[in-house]
């Protein structure tokens, strides 16, 4: 339907063109004396210049019609390799960067893989030292509860003794050891005696030490003299 539209437009003009190339053929040729006929429409279907222009309009257009529709094609050949040239550079790039953003996300999973792992051991440490935490509460509970216990057995044991000695005293029936008397006596006295013998005989020893060794060199420079000097 196009290509039939276009056809008869090309037709038009170019019938309209070589209708007003024939009359103006004529009406030369008629002033000129040539011919005495009026021009009408009746002479331009037996004109052959008319004939002659339309076939040669008509051929010039054909011939420019099928010229520039081999260009077109050409040309949107050409605009098809250049898109599909462009397509395919566009594709590539678009792989690249593609690849690109892939390895980009397995880092980035490698790296989130790697907290994951950081944090569950993470998670296991503080579990571990909450349950540390909570067995050393448990002990220190455990141990503040015996010690309590024992500090209670001893305070009564205690707080017994001394009621009973209280008792034994107002009643002068308190318990007196002769032979723990003279045990603390001697082991005063021992002490006395080591006390006396480290502070006294000690500094005694070492006085007389000090003439002695005083003693023996005055002797030896006596003796020394009198051996140096010359018998008569």
């Amino acid at each position: 339907m196009k290509y039939l539209v276009l056809f008869t437009v090309i037709i038009f003009i170019d019938g309209f063109t070589a209708y007003k190339v024939a009359e103006s053929i004529h009406q030369i040729k008629y002033l000129k004396g040539l011919t005495d006929e009026s021009w009408s429409f009746s002479l331009a279907l037996a004109n052959s210049d008319f004939y002659l222009v339309l076939v040669f309009g008509l051929s010039a257009l054909i011939t420019f019609e099928l010229l520039l529709g081999h260009w077109l094609k050409v040309m949107d050949s050409r605009n098809s390799d250049s898109k599909y040239h462009k397509s395919q550079n566009e594709l590539v790039h678009q792989k690249q960067i593609r690849a690109k953003l892939e390895s980009e996300f397995a880092d980035l999973n490698d790296e989130i893989n790697l907290k994951k792992v950081d944090i569950n051991n993470k998670i296991e440490e503080i579990t571990k030292l909450k349950r540390s935490i909570s067995q050393l509460e448990s002990d220190l509970e455990h141990k503040r509860h015996s010690v309590q216990s024992t500090y209670e057995h001893h305070k009564f044991t205690f707080e017994n003794i001394t009621r009973i000695n209280l008792v034994r005293v107002d009643n002068e029936t308190f318990t007196f050891s002769i032979v723990y008397m003279l045990d603390r006596v001697s082991t005063f006295m021992r002490g006395w005696k080591d006390f006396l013998h480290e502070h006294f005989a000690v500094d005694i020893a070492i006085q007389k030490s000090r003439l002695a060794d005083e003693q023996v060199l005055i002797w030896k420079s006596n003796n020394l003299q009198n051996l140096k000097e010359p018998t008569l």
